[in-house]
């Protein structure tokens, strides 16, 4: 991103350096089950369940007099902000 070549790749997901690095390194892939097994092999099976589950027994009692609160929650896990 300094170097004037570097100014003219895009840093997206979609169609960028970062997209073929990850093709490159074996990190991508649209096979399902091979995407499971890393996902247990690593133990996060089930980690979004788990990290919103914690996060609705926080948000709960508060749900009751902020209707809109939960959905910020929500859309904060579905983004990963805040998620280790």
């Amino acid at each position: 991103m300094e170097t004037p070549e570097g100014l003219r790749e895009k840093y997206t997901f979609s169609g960028s350096c970062l997209f073929r690095r990850m093709k490159d390194l074996g990190l991508y892939s649209i096979d399902t089950e091979s995407i499971h097994k890393k996902v247990e092999d690593l133990g996060l099976a089930g980690i979004f369940h788990s990290v919103v589950s914690r996060l609705w027994r926080i948000v709960r009692p508060a749900a009751k007099k902020r209707s809109l609160f939960p959905i910020l929650i929500v859309s904060l896990v579905i983004t990963g902000i805040g998620v280790p």
